[in-house]
């Protein structure tokens, strides 16, 4: 959640339930994090197992740091969050805003124009159940990324 001044944000919470495989449900909350115009701004997750009111955990890698869900989208684009969930045909997704880089531009600091295009991007995204009831969730993989829906 660090930012640039050293200050911190966590915003935009979207909240969906899904049910698991083992017939489970689990409460999910999307958030995002960091500066919105760098490459440090991230969507994260956090679930529950106990239903809307939690308590809730954040979805962590095996580095046990809280996941960037979009990490994957860093290599072309920045500002990617906000991610909202839904369904569709039988299956889970996200619709989220991203930025396309800019040639020239270091991405990685705060920009000094502000002068951008957001698009906007969809992604069906796989939500899973480890061993050790630690739930995961990733996006299926860039192939499904649509621009100015």
């Amino acid at each position: 959640t660090l930012r640039h001044d050293g200050g911190h944000l966590l915003e935009g919470p979207r909240y969906s339930a899904e049910i698991l495989p083992d017939g489970r449900e689990v409460s999910l909350i999307y958030f995002s994090t960091g500066d919105f115009p760098t490459k440090n701004y991230a969507t994260r997750v956090a679930y529950s197992l106990e239903g809307p009111a939690g308590p809730y955990k954040a979805v962590v890698g095996s580095d046990q740091r809280a996941v960037n869900l979009t990490e994957i989208m860093h290599d072309k684009y920045y500002g990617v969050g906000r991610a909202f969930p839904f369904r569709y045909k039988n299956k889970s997704w996200i619709i989220f805003h991203a930025v396309k880089d800019i040639p020239g531009v270091d991405h990685t600091r705060w920009p000094e124009d502000l002068d951008i295009l957001r698009c906007l991007y969809v992604s069906p995204i796989q939500i899973t159940l480890d061993r050790g009831d630690e739930v995961k969730v990733k996006l299926e993989g860039e192939d499904y990324l649509t621009e100015n829906l």
